[in-house]
């Protein structure tokens, strides 16, 4: 078929068409694009399930903390001898990892910013600190209460 035919549009002339061919498969560009998209999905679940993982293993510690801190401020032995001492100390008993701190300072209330803080006769302020050490790391939980002296 002479090339001028083309040129000037000759249907009757143009090349036969490439015959459809049905593929059986992707090429590979098509499967590493959906492996790259396949992977950022997985990241993206992972960060969210470690962060998830890390959340509450800290709401745990959290409720534990709480629990030992409201088990030793209704212990009227342990708080009538941080009163009496202004401090005391210990492991918590049953409880591997935990220790605790409790302080007691005369009552102080300022009755305006600008105003000397004024104590108040018979009135302890208690701070229960209770620790977790584990694997190196420790961390603290306080709680302040107010107490009569007797």
């Amino acid at each position: 078929m002479p090339m001028s035919d083309v040129r000037r549009g000759n249907p009757s002339q143009a090349p036969p068409a490439i015959p459809w061919r049905p593929h059986g498969g992707f090429t590979l560009m098509e499967v590493l694009v959906s492996l790259v998209i396949l992977s950022i999905c997985l990241a993206v679940v992972f960060q969210n399930f470690s962060l998830s993982s890390r959340l509450a293993f800290r709401s745990d510690q959290l409720a534990e903390a709480t629990r030992i801190a409201s088990n030793l401020l209704s212990d009227e032995a342990l708080m009538l001898e941080a009163v009496r001492r202004e401090s005391a100390e210990g492991e918590v008993a049953g409880e591997e990892g935990w220790s605790y701190t409790v302080t007691a300072a005369p009552l102080e209330i300022s009755l305006r910013e600008d105003y000397e803080p004024v104590e108040v006769p018979n009135m302890v302020e208690l701070e229960l600190c209770v620790r977790y050490e584990s694997e190196g790391s420790s961390r603290d939980y306080c709680v302040q209460r107010w107490r009569r002296r007797e």
